[in-house]
């Protein structure tokens, strides 16, 4: 399988949408990265449509989210045969060349600024990040349910 890059984004964050267009036409020129939005599918092709971009995969379930768990997006992570050596959260400019480097993937960044903090990811909202937490817990066998008889002159609210 070899090398590629992933990027996590979502539709409103300012740092995402300064660097889309340049990974949208590293993804049209044939790289080997993929881009995956953490926002709707309606959320994701406004934001596609308002940039000119191709269209962009959604991270179904949030489940590559909760993989890699970034504090921030976009988050480009360098994968060799599926398995993470390095990261990037928010945007550095010499970090990126350096994992596109690393992946044989050309990324033309020099109209960008030399960073840009990103935002934070969706896996970190609170909601979601309960959710995430607790679908790890059922999947790792820490949350089982089990049936209780209650008396029928017990109260089942207590």
């Amino acid at each position: 399988m070899g090398r590629e890059l992933l990027v996590l984004v979502k539709h409103d964050c300012e740092t995402c949408r300064l660097v889309l267009p340049c990974l949208d036409a590293a993804v049209r020129a044939g790289a080997t990265l993929r881009i995956l939005s953490q926002s709707t599918r309606d959320e994701t092709d406004a934001l596609s449509a308002r940039l000119g971009l191709g269209p962009m995969e959604l991270d179904p379930e949030l489940s590559y989210s909760e993989r890699f768990d970034p504090d921030a997006v976009p988050v480009l992570v360098l994968l060799e045969d599926d398995r993470e050596l390095d990261r990037v959260e928010g945007f550095e400019r010499a970090r990126f060349e350096l994992l596109a480097e690393a992946a044989d993937v050309k990324l033309d960044l020099a109209d960008l600024p030399a960073s840009r903090p990103g935002c934070a990811s969706r896996a970190r909202d609170p909601d979601v990040e309960a959710e995430l937490r607790a679908r790890r817990a059922r999947r790792e066998g820490r949350i089982r349910s089990r049936s209780l008889r209650i008396g029928g002159l017990e109260d089942e609210q207590e």
